[in-house]
């Protein structure tokens, strides 16, 4: 169920609270697309003239559901199916639909999954949006870190280090843009502040 989690997100009010913040779910989104409609149904009723509804308002977002894919959620195309590509870009939009796939773990080749995106979008300017523009905007600010890291040394930054050691400089971005999101989620879930390590309080 990759989508749970982000609805319980979207009803609790989190992406009314943090704006900005981008949350990408892999494999289409999981169950969203088909259930969106059902979201909407019960966010305007709220359980208005429903018998012994639960304590408290349930549903704390401001805006519509749908509302939350257009400007703070993502989805990867990686689902082996070109229906459900269709119906997770017309839930967020071809510019929040980044490429994916399971290549590597599971032998089912890179080569069925861009096929798949290349049936689905005829445009070459939504493909590229697909295939490469969205996902570079969320790695470039760990592509920044390590370009700092590379010219500068990674002393205070032996994570960063031994990753660049055994990974690509693209691998490794994508990796630290991982770890950076998981940071920011446990901060919210959490209510702390964070942290610096030892090493850069320098």
């Amino acid at each position: 169920m990759a989508g749970t989690p982000i609805l319980l997100a979207v009803n609790r009010g989190v992406f009314d609270h943090h704006p900005k913040l981008q949350v990408l779910i892999v494999h289409m989104g999981g169950e969203l697309a088909s259930v969106l409609g059902r979201l909407e149904f019960t966010w305007h009723l709220n359980y208005n003239g429903v018998r012994n509804p639960p304590a408290g308002r349930p549903y704390k977002n401001k805006r519509p559901p749908s509302d939350y894919f257009k400007t703070n959620i993502l989805v990867d195309c990686m689902g082996f199916n070109p229906t459900g590509l269709r119906a997770a870009v017309e839930m967020c939009g071809v510019d929040r639909v980044v490429f994916g796939s399971d290549y590597g773990p599971i032998p089912y080749g890179i080569k069925e999954h861009v096929q798949i995106v290349e049936d689905v979008l005829p445009s070459p300017a939504e493909r590229q949006q697909v295939f490469w523009k969205t996902s570079n905007r969320f790695v470039a600010g760990a592509l920044a870190v390590i370009r700092y890291a590379k010219i500068h040394g990674t002393k205070y930054r032996p994570w960063i280090a031994a990753l660049l050691a055994r990974r690509p400089t693209k691998v490794a971005a994508i990796a630290l843009a991982n770890k950076l999101a998981r940071i920011a989620w446990a901060m919210m879930a959490s209510g702390e502040r964070y942290n610096y390590p030892a090493s850069l309080r320098v």
